[in-house]
C-alpha cells in the first residue's frame, strides 16, 4: 500500500494537438490554486485491489464529497489532507474487512516506513489481526515500492486527462472537492488492472522474487566529479585570476 496526492489543478495536463505551423493554440485551464486529496491504494500479487481510500483536508467530512467514488471507497479527513497515525489504523480496519486475514492465513502488507505507518497502535492492531507489516528501506520507494514504480504515474496521467475533459465540458468552472471522487473513479477504473499489478511487482523483484532485478549501480552513491570536470573548473578559475591581474 501507499499514498499519493491528487490536486484539483493537475501539474501536467495532456498535450494539445494543432495543425502544423500554428503558433497560437487556445486551451481551457484552471486559474485556481489547487486543493489536495490523498488517495490510498493497495494491490496484491494476485491482481486484487483493495477499495481505495480518499483523504480530504477538512475538519468535518461530508458524504457528498464521496459522490461518484469507486465502490467501497473509504472516506477520511485530516487537517492537512495527508495520512497520519490515526487514519492509518482506520485504513487497516478497512483493509481487514476486505482481505480477512486469519492466524492460519496471514497477510504480508508492504509499505514504506513513514512515521504514520509505524505507530504502536498500528503495530499492535496488525499483530492482533494477523497482518505482517513489512516496511521498505528509507529513500528507496522510487526503486522498490510497486505502486510508485508502476501505478501512480499512469494513475496521475489518467486523472489529468479526466480533469482536462471536465474543464472542456464545463467551461468557466473550476474543479472543486465535490468533483474529485468522480474524476478519481474515472481514472482509477482505467489503470487498476491485473496487468499493472503484475508489472509493478515484477519490476521491483518482489513477486516473482528476483534478487537480481537491481545491480550495485542502481543504489551506488553519487560519484565525485571526474578529472575532466575538475580541469574545466581549474581552467576557468585561472582565466578569472589572470583577468583580474591584467585589470
Amino acid at each position: 500500500m501507499d499514498e499519493t496526492g491528487l490536486s484539483t489543478v493537475p501539474n501536467k495536463l495532456p498535450k494539445v494537438y494543432a495543425p502544423k505551423g500554428k503558433k497560437t493554440v487556445s486551451k481551457v485551464v484552471s486559474a485556481e490554486r489547487g486543493q489536495l486529496v490523498t488517495a490510498v491504494c493497495c494491490m496484491s500479487a494476485s491482481g486484487i485491489w483493495v477499495p481505495p481510500g480518499l483523504i480530504f483536508a477538512r475538519k468535518r467530512m461530508k458524504d457528498e464529497l464521496l459522490y461518484g467514488a469507486p465502490v467501497g471507497t473509504l472516506k477520511m479527513n485530516s487537517d492537512t489532507g495527508y495520512m497520519n497515525s490515526e487514519l492509518f489504523v482506520t485504513w487497516l480496519r478497512h483493509f481487514c474487512e476486505f482481505v480477512k486475514p486469519t492466524k492460519a492465513d496471514r497477510v504480508v502488507l508492504i509499505l514504506d516506513n513513514h512515521a504514520s505507518h509505524c505507530s504502536l497502535e498500528a503495530i499492535l492492531f496488525a499483530r492482533e489481526h494477523s497482518i505482517i507489516l513489512l516496511t521498505l528501506p528509507p529513500h528507496g520507494s522510487h526503486k522498490i515500492q510497486p505502486l510508485v514504480r508502476g501505478f501512480f504515474f499512469p494513475l496521475k496521467s489518467a486523472f489529468a486527462n479526466e480533469c482536462d475533459k471536465w474543464m472542456v465540458n464545463n467551461a468557466g468552472k473550476a474543479i472543486t472537492m465535490k468533483e474529485m471522487a468522480a474524476l478519481f473513479h474515472a481514472a482509477y477504473s482505467k489503470v487498476a488492472t491485473i496487468q499493472i499489478c503484475e508489472k509493478s511487482l515484477a519490476c521491483t523483484g518482489l513477486y516473482p522474487y528476483n534478487p537480481d532485478v537491481f545491480t550495485e549501480h542502481d543504489f551506488a552513491p553519487a560519484e565525485k566529479p571526474t578529472s575532466g570536470v575538475r580541469n574545466v573548473f581549474k581552467s576557468t578559475a585561472q582565466k578569472r585570476d589572470t583577468k583580474k591581474k591584467n585589470e
